[in-house]
């Protein structure tokens, strides 16, 4: 029987935009997205709406941090596949 050939997948990428170290829920999401990290490849980017990336063009900063700036206080949020994943 011959071997079907593997596919290899593009390891998938998730945004978790932060409030900074004074965001407690961030802080666990962190902590619970390192251990899902131990059996689920994916690559993690942190965007703290407070302080963006040097670099970041400020229009792009301002569209972030103005679409969470609330729920960020309220909720862990996350940007996967180009959707906003929020949870409680």
């Amino acid at each position: 029987m011959p071997m079907t050939p593997r596919i290899r997948l593009p390891i998938p990428r998730l945004t978790l935009f932060t409030g900074g170290k004074e965001c407690s829920l961030c802080e666990v999401a962190k902590q619970d997205l390192a251990k899902l990290r131990r059996t689920t490849p994916f690559e993690l980017n942190l965007w703290n709406i407070r302080d963006p990336p040097k670099g970041t063009d400020e229009r792009e900063a301002k569209k972030w941090r103005r679409l969470y700036q609330y729920d960020i206080t309220n909720r862990k949020t996350s940007h996967r596949s180009g959707e906003a994943q929020q949870g409680d």
